[in-house]
């Protein structure tokens, strides 16, 4: 039960990341494509842990091919995350980060056959559910939180990303797999650094102070992602993503000591939102 273990660990750590990343977006101080980035360059320090543990080996092309898919998608998946919060705090835009599960549904009937129970279509409608509680704004019933597409689409993303990253875990070591991500991810930042002179010119332009707070967040992402990809490759994937459904909640925790403006979503409705979606992530079977 190891992976359990980590599979709390990484929503509690991207927790404090969300709260980091959107004081930085409210700060101006960073774009999401000079974010999404710096994000892709301390990516390379799992492949660095592969390297030098001697896990770096030839996966075979079919490893290789969903390493790459896991690594450039996960990285971009992070675009549509910094607009959301753009415009939304980190807590409700989390929990519209609870779609994911239905799509992991979709894509794994696309890429491997394997077809729901009645029971899980019933779990997607409660996750769609929670969603969509801190998904629309008070008021006009037609008037959706701006924050929703954007994490509609991340949470496209995320499944398939998701579902790329077990297929890599199932056919070689975590060590190997995660290697190979984390370079696939570092490589895609690279190409984003290089093709846009503005990303460049705003990374020379943080100062300092900024960059220490930079850094301490990706740090603490690239934990999370450490943690998380041991989890889906150790555990159920959709017991993984249950424990992530804890996420909007450790950011209500961290905020109380991190930050002092209050959310735009009242917080009782953040929990019982919250609350709905684990069951429907525990009604969920494992996708192995």
């Amino acid at each position: 039960m190891l992976w359990l273990f980590f599979a709390l660990l990484a929503p509690a750590l991207w927790a404090i990341t969300n709260i980091i990343d959107d004081e930085l977006i409210d700060s101006h101080t960073g774009t999401p494509a000079v974010l999404v980035t710096i994000t892709g360059f301390f990516a390379i320090i799992p492949f660095f842990i592969a390297l030098f543990s001697g896990s770096m080996e030839w996966p075979g092309y079919t490893v290789l091919f969903f390493s790459i898919m896991s690594g450039v998608i996960g990285l971009l998946v992070y675009f549509p995350y910094f607009f959301a919060l753009k415009i939304s705090d980190p807590a409700p835009a989390m929990l519209m980060w609870n779609l994911t599960p239905a799509f992991v549904v979709g894509a794994s009937i696309l890429f491997f056959g394997i077809h729901p129970s009645f029971v899980e279509y019933v779990a997607i409608g409660i996750l769609i559910v929670s969603s969509l509680i801190v998904g629309y704004k008070k008021g006009s019933r037609f008037d959706v939180n701006k924050a929703f597409p954007w994490m509609f689409f991340a949470s496209i993303l995320s499944a398939v990303e998701i579902v790329c990253t077990k297929v890599v875990f199932n056919h070689t070591s975590f060590l190997t797999g995660l290697g190979w991500i984390s370079l696939a991810i570092f490589l895609t930042a690279l190409v984003l650094f290089m093709s846009s002179y503005s990303i460049r010119q705003r990374l020379r332009q943080h100062s300092k102070g900024l960059w220490k707070e930079i850094t301490i967040d990706e740090l603490l992402d690239s934990g999370a992602q450490v943690a998380r990809n041991y989890a889906i490759s150790a555990g159920p994937i959709v017991l993984v993503k249950a424990a992530e459904g804890l996420q909007p909640l450790f950011v209500l925790f961290f905020s109380l000591f991190m930050v002092h403006k209050r959310s735009s979503v009242p917080v009782t409705r953040l929990i019982i939102a919250a609350v709905i979606a684990i069951v429907g992530l525990l009604f969920m079977r494992s996708f192995e």
